[in-house]
């Protein structure tokens, strides 16, 4: 008897729970539903709109299966002539590819353009399986399936399809998240541009009631079948019977539009258009002032992000521009379409005819092998990863080899060994910066450990206690840096002289000269200028860890496939870099630079002309406001000197550092040496 009361009692609280979900959500339903943009230019209080005759109808859909998850229905209209480019046209939510029905054929009119309008996951017949439901119609999930379709119907950038999309109130999201998403994938489309037609944005828009929203959300996510079951009926009920949708319109037309608009993070929205626009991705955004949904200021802003394409403002036609101005709409994408496949034809032709900036080197026969790492731990905050070559007979003095951003150690693999055969006498380490490789950091301390000015500390740390400081009658000490790493040798380089300066010899090295190659100067190089790095650290510092996964695959994407970095270069080498590079402060380099002229600093500098990535005048500038020393200048050999000009590289730098520990002044001359 006492176990029926607690069933009964457990049953009683649960329908009372249930029916107050019900009741709440009724009473927010016509809050939530009126939220959605696509439904509501056919409740009677809208504008009226002038009368359209009937479009032609459009052609039999097509079906597309992904990756078992779901089936996505579309329509295609291709082209009579030689094609040009695609044209994906993404809806709103709710919606369909029937909300581009005006549009479609006006487009299908220019004989080159292939044109594809695709139903989203839970939409029309794109039928999701039941047990991925929920995840699959979120916004970003979304996003990611109809993109992984894309690269189905039209391939990747190897296949020469140029595409275009164009997407309608909420599916302005979907575009971004599309084009976001693709940008950092290895096997990405040709997307060349991105059309926004009254755009939902970056922050929520005047009908959009968040609250009612997330409510929602809640309930379809509920475990309680009944709240599942009620929230599905009320949200059908609200859209057919109160805004007068068709009947005969599945539940899950409504369900999905609820979810995709609750899951939507405008944040996130907002950090991708900084980054397309940044890149400068063409963008056609139109809008309208009387758009009963969507206030103008919000096209507006989403124009200021993404600044590098025509910016239509109509003063009437509401939320459905492309229907209500589908001539126009029209005209202006066909015009855009062309002016940005013909300037990219013109630029493929300008890189064609240039000289590639990639050099080819000759071939190097490869290196002995370095020997097996070791690891030293760091105040508990990181782990660092080195080599340690001994040398052959007592040590005379100790390199340390600093990497770029990204790198590793085995960017001396070609340096070390010759160096080593050349002074024997010499120790040389290879060390991996924090976020590099082996050189693991604790994830609470990451951001911070990575940085430029603490990564330089980090490494002055491990120095001193795998060769000791003056106190401890440490040795002699050079740093060797290449690139990025050279910023890391002048700010160790700058730390230890002011903690000599005021006597400090328990925390100070016998540093004795720091040689430089295709050195980072005191002005940010090309490579700086052209991405950008302050921004895409602010999206590395995002609490959102969406943001920082879809700009971690970014980051990857621009080393690897725009700068040449070997593809296997790790995410972390990759992000470490970026971080490292944004917050390089390029002001106090050179006062550092000043500061170790002033204490007579020992400064070797090689370079070469056809560097792709640091122009010769940084180098030239760094060479003048040192401390003399080597200067040499090769007219080939590119970013790698140390590996396609190791010979050289390594005869100079072993002389200099000879002359130092013998006390020889005769190579501090400051002539530039100009080399092969």
């Amino acid at each position: 008897m006492a176990l029926w009361n607690r069933v009964t009692s457990a049953s009683s609280r649960v329908l009372s729970l249930s029916v107050g979900c019900v009741g709440y959500a009724g009473r927010q339903c016509y809050s939530l539903v009126s939220s959605v943009p696509s439904f509501l230019p056919q409740r009677t209080t809208l504008i009226a709109r002038e009368y359209r005759a009937p479009p032609p109808p459009l052609p039999e859909p097509k079906y597309l299966e992904i990756k078992g998850c779901c089936k996505l229905e579309y329509v295609e209209i291709r082209p009579y002539a030689a094609k040009i480019a695609t044209v994906i046209l993404v809806h709103g939510a709710p919606g369909s590819y029937r909300d581009f029905r005006y549009l479609i054929p006006l487009l299908a009119e220019h004989p080159g353009l292939r044109i594809i309008g695709i139903n989203l996951p839970g939409c029309g017949d794109s039928v999701v399986e039941k047990a991925r439901y929920i995840e699959t119609v979120d916004a970003l999930r979304t996003s990611e399936v109809v993109l992984d379709g894309v690269r189905q119907l039209c391939g990747t950038k190897e296949d020469h399809d140029d595409v275009f999309l164009v997407g309608h109130s909420f599916g302005a999201h979907a575009v971004l998240n599309m084009a976001a998403l693709n940008a950092a994938e290895t096997q990405s489309v040709a997307i060349r541009g991105m059309a926004l037609l009254a755009p939902a944005g970056c922050v929520p828009h005047k009908s959009l009631k968040l609250g009612a929203t997330a409510l929602m959300v809640k309930m379809f996510k509920s475990e309680n079948s009944w709240a599942v079951s009620a929230a599905t009926y009320i949200t059908k009920f609200v859209y057919t019977k109160l805004l007068r949708f068709p009947s005969n319109s599945p539940s899950e037309l409504f369900v999905s539009a609820v979810i995709r608009t609750g899951t939507t993070d405008f944040d996130l929205i907002r950090d991708q258009a900084k980054l397309l626009g940044s890149f400068r991705t063409p963008t056609l955004i139109a809008w309208a002032k009387n758009d009963e949904h969507i206030q103008p200021e919000i096209p507006q802003e989403l124009a200021t992000l993404c600044p590098d394409g025509p910016h239509l403002e109509f003063s009437g036609g509401g939320h459905n521009l492309q229907k209500t101005r589908a001539d126009e709409i029209s005209k202006a994408i066909i015009k855009w379409v062309n002016e940005v496949v013909a300037k990219d034809k013109l630029d493929e032709e300008l890189v064609s005819t240039a000289a590639s900036p990639r050099v080819v080197h000759e071939p190097q026969s490869p290196p002995p092998p370095l020997p097996d790492p070791k690891y030293l731990q760091i105040d508990n905050i990181c782990k660092i990863e080195y080599v340690d070559v001994e040398p052959q007979q007592s040590v005379s003095a100790t390199v340390v080899c600093v990497h770029g951003a990204p790198g590793s150690f085995r960017d001396y693999r070609y340096l070390i060994p010759m160096l080593a055969e050349q002074q024997r006498g010499i120790r040389l380490i290879g060390v991996n910066l924090p976020g590099y490789m082996g050189s693991e950091v604790e994830k609470a301390h990451y951001l911070k450990t990575v940085s430029a000015l603490r990564a330089a500390e980090v490494v002055l740390q491990a120095i001193r206690q795998l060769c000791g400081t003056i106190e401890m009658d440490g040795g002699d000490i050079f740093l060797v840096g290449h690139s990025f790493g050279a910023h890391t040798v002048i700010n160790m380089a700058a730390m230890n002289e002011t903690l000599r300066v005021a006597g400090d010899d328990v925390n100070t090295i016998r540093l004795r000269g720091i040689a430089v190659l295709a050195p980072a100067g005191c002005v940010p190089q090309r490579m700086v200028k052209e991405i950008p790095i302050k921004m895409l650290v602010t999206l590395l510092r995002s609490r959102s860890t969406v943001v920082v996964r879809l700009a971690t695959r970014f980051v990857k994407y621009l080393y690897t496939e725009l700068l040449g970095f070997p593809r296997r270069t790790p995410a972390t080498s990759c992000v470490s870099a970026v971080i490292r590079a944004g917050t390089t402060k390029f002001p106090l380099i050179r006062t550092q630079v000043n500061f170790l002229k002033e204490m007579k600093m020992p400064v070797f500098v090689a370079w070469a002309l056809d560097d792709v990535l640091v122009e010769p005048e940084i180098p030239e500038e760094l060479g003048k406001l040192s401390h003399p020393g080597p200067r040499l200048e090769f007219a080939g050999g590119g970013h790698n000197i140390q590996k396609t000009r190791v010979e050289q590289v390594t005869a100079a730098m072993s002389s200099w550092i000879q002359s130092i520990l013998s006390e020889c002044n005769s190579l501090e001359t400051g002539m530039t040496q100009h080399l092969p």
